[in-house]
């Protein structure tokens, strides 16, 4: 990467982690799922965006234009659309990874890949003036696809959830004793039993927690899981777990507000101990993204270098 776009990387990234850990509770789940309206998506594509652009306009949107589809166009893309966006009106930093297949001097006639940042200014589409009809397709489509969370059976989506990912080859779990951690070496994750719990949002958000690590192991994801407490890859472990929980917990409308206070001291706890380290937060929201799609059984796609403005 170069030193430039390193520079502007490290920029959005401190952006959004003061954000994280200026508020006095977190929306890190609400704004993601597709339950409702505040998924971040992009005008061009109709996708939910992913990795670190999820994150900060799932925040902006959600804190800003609340209420409305979280749609988001470049100035171009708008007013292709017919839209104008309004003198004054502040844009947003979207992040595009272009992955380079280049020739490696060190080994003639070999190729290696090499990362490439591409940064887009973007509007929400409520900064734009429209004519009337001229909005983008996006925001109705968000709208007649928006559940209602009285809609759903949040336990049972829960269940499911959890139940594919066992039957997909996923760890072993048992209940009993007072302690919620996961093992690698015996893939198997422990939990008091659900009684236990406070309410049915901790219930599962410990579950989700513990599941996100257990994406980790050589036979799935294979992240490095043997670190221990205190050292930085534990630190960037303990977000990958959390803020996995925290899409899950969206996913199947069991973000409450006091799951999310939860979820959000947590994580801001973690960011502490990685205050010197402004890249830790976009590489555990990778990951985040990678164990998510894991348990649900998504295939991943590589949206380092499809993630559009």
């Amino acid at each position: 990467m170069t030193t430039k776009s390193n520079e502007k990387l490290t920029e959005i990234i401190e952006q959004l982690t003061e954000i994280a850990t200026s508020t006095g509770t977190l929306p890190w789940a609400r704004p993601w799922s597709d339950v409702g309206i505040s998924t971040a998506r992009s005008a061009s594509t109709g996708k939910a965006y992913r990795g670190i652009n999820r994150w900060i306009l799932g925040i902006i949107g959600e804190t800003e234009y609340p209420g409305v589809p979280n749609v988001w166009a470049t100035y171009k893309q708008i007013a292709a659309e017919g839209g104008q966006v309004r003198k004054g009106q502040k844009s947003q930093t979207a992040i595009l990874w272009k992955i380079l297949k280049v020739e490696d001097k060190a080994n003639a006639g070999k190729l290696k890949t090499v990362p490439m940042l591409r940064t887009f200014n973007v509007f929400h589409w409520t900064q734009a003036d429209w004519p009337e009809g001229t909005e983008p397709k996006v925001v109705a489509k968000v709208l007649a696809n928006a559940r209602l969370k009285e809609d759903i059976d949040s336990s049972s989506e829960a269940d499911a959830v959890v139940q594919a990912y066992f039957d997909g080859g996923g760890p072993v779990v048992s209940f009993g004793g007072d302690s919620a951690f996961y093992t690698p070496h015996t893939d198997g994750v422990q939990l008091p039993v659900a009684g236990a719990f406070h309410s049915t949002e901790a219930f599962y958000s410990t579950l989700f927690h513990e599941l996100g690590h257990s994406t980790g192991h050589k036979s799935r994801l294979n992240r490095d899981l043997l670190n221990g407490f205190g050292t930085e890859l534990y630190s960037r472990e303990e977000l990958v777990a959390e803020m996995t929980s925290a899409l899950l917990l969206s996913e199947v409308g069991l973000d409450s507000d006091a799951q999310l206070k939860s979820n959000g001291a947590y994580l801001k706890s973690w960011l502490k101990a990685l205050e010197n380290d402004p890249m830790a937060l976009s590489w555990a929201a990778t990951r985040a993204e990678k164990a998510h799609d894991h348990i649900l059984g998504i295939e991943a796609e590589s949206y380092e270098e499809k993630e559009a403005a």
